[in-house]
Order: structure tokens, then sequence, then C-alpha cells
């Protein structure tokens, strides 16, 4: 009986050494603490010298890193980029694309593959003409520090309007549009096309869970200044119908109009003042945002027109860009 008692305890002793063995030897493991978020902002740019010297640097205010990747620039945008890099030394990673062609699927999918490689845990995906209202500076990184592998968080898009310091309030979905800003990083997340062959428009990646946070835009949310003035937008616009027009032969001109019929710049719609509190930190860059600067879409436009003629984009309204162009489109000869 005590032979078999002691050969027991001989097992029992033999069992808690094995296990305090494999307990220290994962308790790195068992007990670590999870990873400190890192918020890796990545931004596509493309001729944004008009703006880009405000919305990088802002971006900086609340990403501690960022990725820009330049699109065939013909600009001041790489002296920009070169500028605020030095400024904020390892913070800010350059990529460059020399493919005219706007692939946006496969140019965001870059961007978050450099983020990943630079060990981020979130992105914020945000175009150059984007800045975030600035009251939500330390807000928006307590958000992004609780969401789940996967999730988004949704904040508003507010479309500046006319102004610096005005945006669109009326009854439209212009002020009530809300978007992805920053989703917290897992395997399983990638930009895809919309659908086979159409590479336009994929912002959001596939494989986020949407989390809705601010409801209505007096909120504060994402400072879109893409009508300031409002023949840049007509012009961005213009821009994109032709170069669907071009690219995408599975696409009809009309079913190209209807997809964006719902932008109208001509009208004047109800504007309200921003509150000092979204721009304050943000006075001394403001003098970086050239309003009367060119938009290269407009040219693109004009050399679109040149090379493929007026047939190629029958149907389309092009918002007067340019007004010769524009007037042959609408007045075809012979029609």
């Amino acid at each position: 009986m005590k032979k078999s008692l002691s050969y027991q305890a001989i097992v029992r002793a033999k069992l808690l050494k094995w296990f305090l063995v494999r307990a220290k030897r994962n308790a790195k493991f068992i007990f670590k603490k999870p990873p400190a978020m890192k918020l890796i902002g990545l931004m596509c740019v493309r001729n944004e010298d008009w703006i880009l010297g405000a919305s990088l640097p802002a971006l900086l205010m609340w990403a501690d890193e960022v990725v820009v990747l330049d699109h065939c620039s013909a600009d001041r945008t790489k002296d920009i980029l070169a500028a605020v890099s030095r400024q904020h030394p390892g913070r800010v990673h350059l990529l460059e694309e020399r493919c005219d062609v706007w692939n946006e699927t496969r140019l965001r999918q870059r961007l978050l593959e450099k983020g990943r490689r630079l060990g981020g845990t979130c992105f914020a995906v945000i175009d150059a003409d984007e800045i975030l209202t600035a009251h939500l500076l330390s807000y928006i990184r307590k958000k992004a520090s609780g969401l789940k592998p996967g999730q988004a968080l949704m904040l508003p898009w507010i479309q500046v309007w006319d102004s610096l310091t005005t945006y669109r309030d009326d009854e439209t979905r212009h002020s009530d549009w809300h978007i992805p800003l920053v989703f917290a990083d897992n395997a399983s997340i990638e930009h895809k096309n919309i659908k086979a062959g159409y590479f336009l428009h994929t912002r959001i990646p596939g494989g986020v869970t949407l989390m809705p946070s601010m409801k209505i835009q007096s909120d504060g949310g994402i400072l879109h200044f893409w009508c300031t003035p409002r023949k840049r937008c007509a012009a961005k616009h213009a821009w994109y119908k032709m170069n669907e027009a071009v690219l995408f032969p599975f696409k009809t001109n009309n079913e190209i109009e209807i997809s964006y019929s719902f932008r109208d710049f001509s009208i004047s719609p109800p504007l309200s003042v921003m509150p000092d509190e979204w721009y304050a930190p943000y006075a001394p860059l403001l003098n970086a945002i050239d309003l009367n600067a060119e938009s290269w879409h407009e040219q693109e436009c004009k050399r679109l027109w040149r090379q493929y003629g007026a047939e190629k984009f029958r149907g389309l309204s092009l918002y007067g860009i340019p007004q010769e162009m524009w007037q042959d489109a609408v007045n075809p000869a012979g029609s």
C-alpha cells in the first residue's frame, strides 16, 4: 500500500513539474499584453499640390505614420512630399506608380501591403482632399484602439462647399454621407474590384464590418474639399465619366451617366458655417490650400476628347468642361 502511494506521489510530482515547465515556457504568450496600436494613414495622390501641404500635415497630427502613393504627379506634389518628410523624419513613406491608368483597386492594395510591412495594426484610408475635423484628433485614436480586427469606424463625410469654412447642409444625400475612415486589420481584408474588370471606387476594402459612429455631420467628421471651387469637382467627375467610357467597354454611356447622376454642381444648396473648433489647430496650414490652382482633371478631359473624339462620349454630361467641347457633345454635327 505504501509503495503504491509513493508511486502515485512520484507520478503527481512529475506531472506537476511538467506542467510548471510548460507554463513557464508559455507564460510570455499566456500573459502577453496585446500589441500597442500603430495607426498608419494610407493616401493616394496625383497632382495634389493645391491642398497636400495642408492635408498631409493634418493627417500626421493623428496618424503614427503615413504611406503616400504618388500616381504620376507632374506638379509640385513631389516637392511637398519631400518637404513634409523632412519635417517628420521616419513617419512618411513614399511609393510611386508610373502607369497612368487609375487602377484604384491595385493602388490602394499596394498601400495596404506597405502599411502591413511597416507593422500597422489599424489603417486610415484617406484622400488628399480630406481632413479630419480638428476637435476629433484625440477621439479618433481612442475609437480606433477599441476596434476589433475587421471592424471599420464610420464618420460623416462633410462636403465643403464654395469656401474653406462652409459646408453643404440640406436634405440630399450630399449631407448624409458616411464613410469608413479607420479599420483594424486582419488577414482577410483586401481591396477588391466591385465587379469583374471594374477597378474604380474601391476605397472600402473587402472584409470589413462597418461600425457607425457619429450620426449627423454637425457633430464633425471628414471634411471633403471636393467642391472648393465647384469647377474642380465638376472637372473631376467629368474625367471619371470619360475615363469609364474609355476603359470599360461593358458599360454603356447611359449606364455611366446614371451612376453619376446624383451629383449636381450647378445648384446653390443651403450652407452652414463650420464651428471654429473644426479648424483651430489647422490655422497655420490653411495658407497651403490654393483654390485657384488649375485642375489636372480638366486637362485630362481635353486630352481624352482630342484622342477619342466627341462620339466616344455622346450622352455624357460633362458639366461644361471645357465649354466648347461640351457644346459639341450636346449639339453634335448633323444632329
